[in-house]
């Protein structure tokens, strides 16, 4: 929350709300994965195409999801949730 609080892009209010939502949904439907040498891989791979603009954080938050089969992915990130979208993983609005 805070890089999007120095970018300008959420308000300290917003941040706040976005953090209370977000700390709901792991006391309910948050799971814990360990992270396998592949899916670094994978978020590499996804890395590579520099026209996707993905940064390697949110390369390996969009790998994990895609080797968990994850149906969707929080995000308030445009360029995540575009290429979320391109690998048919829903991007989750809050």
């Amino acid at each position: 929350m805070g890089i999007k609080q120095r970018s300008g892009q959420l308000t300290e209010t917003q941040a706040q709300t976005t953090w209370l939502q977000f700390e709901r949904m792991c006391a309910n439907d948050l799971q814990l994965l360990p992270v396998e040498a592949m899916t670094f891989h994978q978020a590499a791979m996804l890395t590579t195409d520099a026209s996707a603009g993905l940064r390697a954080g949110d390369a390996l938050h969009l790998a994990c999801a895609m080797e968990a089969k994850a149906e969707g992915l929080v995000t308030l990130d445009i360029v995540l949730a575009k290429n979320a979208k391109r690998v048919m993983v829903k991007p989750v609005a809050i």
